[in-house]
Protein backbone atom coordinates (compact mmCIF):
# COMPACT_ATOMS: atom_id res chain seq x y z
CA UNK A 1 0.00 0.00 0.00
CA UNK A 2 1.22 3.05 -0.80
CA UNK A 3 2.38 5.87 2.20
CA UNK A 4 2.07 9.75 1.85
CA UNK A 5 4.42 12.14 4.12
CA UNK A 6 3.18 15.22 4.64
CA UNK A 7 4.82 17.85 6.77
CA UNK A 8 4.57 21.32 8.20
CA UNK A 9 6.14 22.99 5.22
CA UNK A 10 3.93 20.95 2.78
CA UNK A 11 0.89 22.23 4.56
CA UNK A 12 2.35 25.72 5.17
CA UNK A 13 2.96 25.98 1.64
CA UNK A 14 -0.57 24.65 0.81
CA UNK A 15 -2.28 27.11 3.14
CA UNK A 16 -0.41 29.94 1.74
CA UNK A 17 -1.17 29.09 -2.04
CA UNK A 18 -4.89 28.98 -0.95
CA UNK A 19 -4.77 32.44 0.60
CA UNK A 20 -2.76 34.00 -2.17
CA UNK A 21 -5.26 32.46 -4.47
CA UNK A 22 -8.03 34.32 -2.40
CA UNK A 23 -6.64 36.92 -1.82
CA UNK A 24 -6.29 37.71 -5.73
CA UNK A 25 -10.39 37.51 -6.18
CA UNK A 26 -10.39 40.36 -4.01
CA UNK A 27 -7.90 42.46 -6.32
CA UNK A 28 -9.92 40.87 -9.27
CA UNK A 29 -13.17 42.02 -7.57
CA UNK A 30 -11.90 45.29 -7.89
CA UNK A 31 -10.67 45.84 -10.79
CA UNK A 32 -13.82 44.74 -12.38
CA UNK A 33 -16.03 46.35 -10.06
CA UNK A 34 -14.08 50.04 -10.04
CA UNK A 35 -10.69 50.04 -11.29
CA UNK A 36 -10.04 51.95 -14.58
CA UNK A 37 -6.29 52.65 -16.05
CA UNK A 38 -7.20 56.36 -16.88
CA UNK A 39 -8.68 57.35 -13.33
CA UNK A 40 -6.09 55.71 -11.56
CA UNK A 41 -3.17 57.20 -13.56
CA UNK A 42 -5.12 60.22 -12.59
CA UNK A 43 -5.41 60.08 -9.04
CA UNK A 44 -1.57 58.98 -9.16
CA UNK A 45 -1.08 62.57 -10.66
CA UNK A 46 -3.05 64.32 -7.88
CA UNK A 47 -1.27 62.37 -5.13
CA UNK A 48 1.63 63.36 -6.60
CA UNK A 49 0.93 66.95 -6.31
CA UNK A 50 -0.88 66.81 -2.98
CA UNK A 51 3.35 65.32 -2.29
CA UNK A 52 4.84 68.15 -4.05
CA UNK A 53 2.55 71.07 -2.30
CA UNK A 54 3.86 69.32 1.01
CA UNK A 55 7.49 68.60 0.72
CA UNK A 56 8.11 71.20 -2.17
CA UNK A 57 5.54 74.27 -1.36
CA UNK A 58 5.69 73.51 2.95
CA UNK A 59 1.93 72.88 2.79
CA UNK A 60 1.84 71.38 6.32
CA UNK A 61 4.51 73.67 7.71
CA UNK A 62 2.67 76.64 6.49
CA UNK A 63 -0.50 75.03 7.76
CA UNK A 64 1.36 74.26 11.65
CA UNK A 65 3.39 77.65 11.82
CA UNK A 66 -0.41 79.67 10.58
CA UNK A 67 -3.19 77.62 12.60
CA UNK A 68 -1.13 75.99 14.91
CA UNK A 69 -1.92 77.52 18.06
CA UNK A 70 -5.62 78.10 17.01
CA UNK A 71 -8.58 75.97 17.46
CA UNK A 72 -9.16 77.01 13.87
CA UNK A 73 -6.85 74.94 12.52
CA UNK A 74 -9.70 71.96 12.67
CA UNK A 75 -11.24 73.35 10.52
CA UNK A 76 -8.47 73.69 7.78
CA UNK A 77 -8.14 69.89 8.19
CA UNK A 78 -11.19 69.32 7.22
CA UNK A 79 -11.32 71.52 4.88
CA UNK A 80 -8.25 69.88 3.15
CA UNK A 81 -9.55 66.27 4.35
CA UNK A 82 -12.77 66.95 2.52
CA UNK A 83 -10.99 67.96 -0.35
CA UNK A 84 -8.38 65.08 -0.60
CA UNK A 85 -11.03 62.20 0.12
CA UNK A 86 -13.61 64.12 -2.47
CA UNK A 87 -11.42 64.42 -5.06
CA UNK A 88 -10.69 60.93 -5.97
CA UNK A 89 -14.10 60.29 -6.16
CA UNK A 90 -15.14 62.56 -8.32
CA UNK A 91 -12.29 61.29 -10.67
CA UNK A 92 -13.87 57.98 -10.63
CA UNK A 93 -17.29 59.42 -11.25
CA UNK A 94 -16.23 60.93 -14.31
CA UNK A 95 -14.71 58.18 -15.82
CA UNK A 96 -17.13 55.04 -15.02
CA UNK A 97 -20.10 58.53 -15.69
CA UNK A 98 -22.00 57.66 -12.86
CA UNK A 99 -23.08 60.32 -10.59
CA UNK A 100 -25.81 58.67 -8.67
CA UNK A 101 -23.53 59.17 -5.17
CA UNK A 102 -23.75 63.06 -5.69
CA UNK A 103 -27.66 63.00 -5.37
CA UNK A 104 -27.90 61.62 -2.27
CA UNK A 105 -27.77 63.79 1.12
CA UNK A 106 -26.25 60.70 3.35
CA UNK A 107 -23.58 61.11 1.15
CA UNK A 108 -22.43 64.18 2.00
CA UNK A 109 -23.50 63.91 5.48
CA UNK A 110 -21.15 61.13 5.50
CA UNK A 111 -18.20 62.62 4.03
CA UNK A 112 -18.31 65.49 6.19
CA UNK A 113 -18.85 63.04 9.20
CA UNK A 114 -15.92 61.24 8.65
CA UNK A 115 -13.15 63.70 7.34
CA UNK A 116 -14.39 66.26 10.36
CA UNK A 117 -13.87 63.34 12.95
CA UNK A 118 -10.29 62.87 11.63
CA UNK A 119 -9.55 66.52 11.41
CA UNK A 120 -9.87 66.57 15.55
CA UNK A 121 -7.89 63.55 15.79
CA UNK A 122 -5.45 65.11 13.67
CA UNK A 123 -4.93 68.44 16.09
CA UNK A 124 -5.68 66.28 19.14
CA UNK A 125 -2.51 68.75 20.64
CA UNK A 126 -5.13 71.84 21.16
CA UNK A 127 -6.58 69.32 23.87
CA UNK A 128 -3.19 68.75 26.00
CA UNK A 129 -4.30 71.79 28.55
CA UNK A 130 -7.75 69.41 29.37
CA UNK A 131 -5.60 66.22 29.61
CA UNK A 132 -3.21 67.99 31.94
CA UNK A 133 -5.89 67.04 34.62
CA UNK A 134 -5.16 63.96 34.41
CA UNK A 135 -1.08 63.56 34.75
CA UNK A 136 -0.41 67.07 36.24
CA UNK A 137 3.00 68.11 37.12
CA UNK A 138 4.28 64.44 37.94
CA UNK A 139 8.33 63.49 37.27
CA UNK A 140 6.82 61.49 34.99
CA UNK A 141 4.50 64.24 33.11
CA UNK A 142 5.90 63.31 29.29
CA UNK A 143 5.20 60.06 29.59
CA UNK A 144 1.86 60.08 31.27
CA UNK A 145 0.87 63.16 28.48
CA UNK A 146 1.51 60.80 25.65
CA UNK A 147 -0.24 57.39 27.29
CA UNK A 148 -3.41 60.38 27.83
CA UNK A 149 -3.08 61.78 24.08
CA UNK A 150 -2.85 58.13 22.83
CA UNK A 151 -6.21 57.24 24.95
CA UNK A 152 -7.84 60.22 23.50
CA UNK A 153 -6.71 59.94 20.16
CA UNK A 154 -8.92 56.36 20.73
CA UNK A 155 -11.77 57.53 22.07
CA UNK A 156 -12.19 60.33 19.36
CA UNK A 157 -12.29 58.17 16.72
CA UNK A 158 -14.15 54.84 18.09
CA UNK A 159 -16.83 57.09 20.38
CA UNK A 160 -18.28 59.03 17.10
CA UNK A 161 -18.10 55.73 14.68
CA UNK A 162 -19.47 53.71 17.49
CA UNK A 163 -22.53 56.01 17.51
CA UNK A 164 -22.69 56.52 13.88
CA UNK A 165 -23.23 52.80 13.60
CA UNK A 166 -25.70 52.16 16.30
CA UNK A 167 -27.57 54.67 14.77
CA UNK A 168 -27.38 53.87 10.89
CA UNK A 169 -25.53 50.65 10.23
CA UNK A 170 -26.36 48.13 13.30
CA UNK A 171 -28.71 45.99 11.42
CA UNK A 172 -26.70 46.01 8.70
CA UNK A 173 -23.30 44.90 9.16
CA UNK A 174 -21.23 44.39 12.46
CA UNK A 175 -19.61 47.14 13.84
CA UNK A 176 -17.18 48.02 11.07
CA UNK A 177 -14.79 44.70 10.66
CA UNK A 178 -14.22 43.88 13.88
CA UNK A 179 -15.01 39.94 13.22
CA UNK A 180 -12.58 37.32 12.84
CA UNK A 181 -15.38 35.40 10.41
CA UNK A 182 -13.52 34.09 7.38
CA UNK A 183 -9.92 35.76 8.60
CA UNK A 184 -6.60 34.28 9.05
CA UNK A 185 -3.53 35.31 10.30
CA UNK A 186 -1.10 33.51 7.92
CA UNK A 187 -0.77 36.22 4.41
CA UNK A 188 -0.20 39.52 6.96
CA UNK A 189 3.00 37.60 8.69
CA UNK A 190 4.19 37.02 5.26
CA UNK A 191 3.74 40.33 4.27
CA UNK A 192 5.38 41.68 7.80
CA UNK A 193 8.51 38.79 7.06
CA UNK A 194 8.52 40.67 3.67
CA UNK A 195 9.07 43.77 5.02
CA UNK A 196 11.59 43.11 7.77
CA UNK A 197 14.38 44.34 5.39
CA UNK A 198 13.19 47.08 3.66
CA UNK A 199 12.47 48.68 7.47
CA UNK A 200 16.19 47.85 8.37
CA UNK A 201 17.44 49.32 5.31
CA UNK A 202 15.39 52.37 6.09
CA UNK A 203 16.95 52.37 10.09
CA UNK A 204 19.99 53.32 8.77
CA UNK A 205 18.75 56.62 6.69
CA UNK A 206 19.23 59.66 8.31
CA UNK A 207 15.36 61.08 7.65
CA UNK A 208 14.03 58.26 9.27
CA UNK A 209 15.97 57.94 12.38
CA UNK A 210 14.89 62.09 12.40
CA UNK A 211 11.11 61.06 12.79
CA UNK A 212 11.80 57.42 14.30
CA UNK A 213 11.61 55.92 17.10
CA UNK A 214 8.64 57.63 18.44
CA UNK A 215 9.80 57.28 21.81
CA UNK A 216 12.62 59.30 21.41
CA UNK A 217 9.72 62.29 22.78
CA UNK A 218 10.16 60.88 26.34
CA UNK A 219 12.92 62.64 26.54
CA UNK A 220 13.76 61.75 30.36
CA UNK A 221 14.09 58.10 29.45
CA UNK A 222 17.37 56.65 28.16
CA UNK A 223 17.55 53.72 25.42
CA UNK A 224 20.55 52.72 27.77
CA UNK A 225 19.39 53.14 31.17
CA UNK A 226 17.72 48.94 31.83
CA UNK A 227 15.11 50.86 34.02
CA UNK A 228 13.60 53.04 31.46
CA UNK A 229 12.50 50.33 29.22
CA UNK A 230 9.24 49.70 31.34
CA UNK A 231 8.36 52.86 29.85
CA UNK A 232 9.37 52.59 26.54
CA UNK A 233 7.38 49.00 26.63
CA UNK A 234 4.40 50.45 27.84
CA UNK A 235 4.29 53.23 25.23
CA UNK A 236 4.90 51.32 22.77
CA UNK A 237 1.65 49.38 23.91
CA UNK A 238 -0.05 52.59 23.49
CA UNK A 239 1.25 53.69 20.53
CA UNK A 240 -0.20 50.31 19.28
CA UNK A 241 -3.67 51.47 19.92
CA UNK A 242 -3.26 54.79 17.47
CA UNK A 243 -3.26 52.10 15.00
CA UNK A 244 -6.22 50.45 15.99
CA UNK A 245 -7.85 54.32 15.72
CA UNK A 246 -6.49 54.37 12.25
CA UNK A 247 -7.29 51.03 10.80
CA UNK A 248 -10.75 51.27 12.19
CA UNK A 249 -11.28 54.67 10.70
CA UNK A 250 -9.81 54.58 7.29
CA UNK A 251 -10.31 49.97 6.91
CA UNK A 252 -13.57 49.87 8.65
CA UNK A 253 -15.68 53.14 8.33
CA UNK A 254 -14.56 54.58 5.49
CA UNK A 255 -14.37 51.82 3.30
CA UNK A 256 -16.98 48.95 5.51
CA UNK A 257 -19.24 51.58 6.85
CA UNK A 258 -19.39 53.61 3.29
CA UNK A 259 -20.18 50.64 1.11
CA UNK A 260 -23.88 51.40 0.40
CA UNK A 261 -22.82 54.67 0.19
CA UNK A 262 -19.49 54.99 -2.13
CA UNK A 263 -18.73 51.45 -3.14
CA UNK A 264 -15.40 50.51 -4.08
CA UNK A 265 -14.86 54.12 -5.21
CA UNK A 266 -14.20 54.63 -1.51
CA UNK A 267 -10.97 53.00 -1.52
CA UNK A 268 -8.29 54.76 -3.83
CA UNK A 269 -10.63 57.89 -2.10
CA UNK A 270 -8.87 56.58 1.65
CA UNK A 271 -5.52 55.62 0.16
CA UNK A 272 -5.24 59.17 -1.04
CA UNK A 273 -6.65 60.52 2.73
CA UNK A 274 -4.57 58.28 4.06
CA UNK A 275 -1.24 60.01 2.26
CA UNK A 276 -1.90 63.14 3.44
CA UNK A 277 -2.00 62.09 7.33
CA UNK A 278 1.62 61.08 6.72
CA UNK A 279 2.78 65.15 6.06
CA UNK A 280 4.77 65.19 9.12
CA UNK A 281 6.52 61.87 8.19
CA UNK A 282 9.74 61.49 5.91
CA UNK A 283 8.54 61.65 1.73
CA UNK A 284 9.27 58.17 1.40
CA UNK A 285 7.21 56.58 3.53
CA UNK A 286 3.75 59.20 2.39
CA UNK A 287 4.30 57.77 -1.05
CA UNK A 288 4.32 54.06 -0.34
CA UNK A 289 1.31 54.74 2.09
CA UNK A 290 -0.54 55.18 -1.03
CA UNK A 291 -0.03 51.67 -2.49
CA UNK A 292 0.03 50.60 0.98
CA UNK A 293 -3.38 51.65 1.46
CA UNK A 294 -5.00 50.67 -1.33
CA UNK A 295 -3.40 47.08 -1.70
CA UNK A 296 -5.23 47.00 2.35
CA UNK A 297 -8.15 48.74 1.36
CA UNK A 298 -8.70 46.32 -1.30
CA UNK A 299 -8.45 43.26 0.96
CA UNK A 300 -10.38 45.04 3.92
CA UNK A 301 -13.35 46.01 1.50
CA UNK A 302 -13.86 42.41 0.04
CA UNK A 303 -12.47 40.53 3.29
CA UNK A 304 -15.26 42.74 5.39
CA UNK A 305 -12.34 42.38 8.09
CA UNK A 306 -10.14 45.27 9.69
CA UNK A 307 -7.86 43.18 11.56
CA UNK A 308 -5.67 42.19 9.04
CA UNK A 309 -4.92 45.63 8.34
CA UNK A 310 -4.20 46.00 11.94
CA UNK A 311 -1.91 43.56 12.18
CA UNK A 312 0.40 44.78 9.12
CA UNK A 313 -0.15 48.46 10.07
CA UNK A 314 1.25 47.65 14.32
CA UNK A 315 3.29 45.15 12.68
CA UNK A 316 5.20 47.54 10.58
CA UNK A 317 5.46 50.34 13.31
CA UNK A 318 6.90 48.59 15.92
CA UNK A 319 9.57 47.17 13.20
CA UNK A 320 9.98 50.79 12.66
CA UNK A 321 10.36 51.28 16.37
CA UNK A 322 12.53 48.22 17.00
CA UNK A 323 15.06 49.03 13.77
CA UNK A 324 15.17 52.85 14.77
CA UNK A 325 16.20 51.73 18.79
CA UNK A 326 18.79 49.57 17.63
CA UNK A 327 20.11 51.63 14.97
CA UNK A 328 20.19 54.76 17.71
CA UNK A 329 21.90 52.14 20.36
CA UNK A 330 24.75 51.23 17.70
CA UNK A 331 25.50 55.14 16.99
CA UNK A 332 26.07 55.41 20.75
Amino acid sequence: MATFNIDSQDIYMFLFICIVKNILTYFKAFREDSFRWPSFLLILLFNAILVYANWGLGLFSWIRHTYGAQPEVVFVYWILFVFVFLTPFIIQSFFSQDFTHFRKGFFYFFILFSTFIFSLRFSYYHFNGWLSFFYGESLHKIFWARIANSIFRLMLVVVPIFLFWILFERKKQAFYGCTTKNFTLTPYFFMLLFMLPLIFLASTQSDFLGAYPRAKYLYIYQIQNPEHWKYFTVYELFYGLDFFSIELFFGGFLLLGAIRILGPNAILSAATFYVVIHFGKPMGEAISSFFGGTILGVITFYGKSIWGGFIVHVGIAWMMEFGAFLSTWLKQ
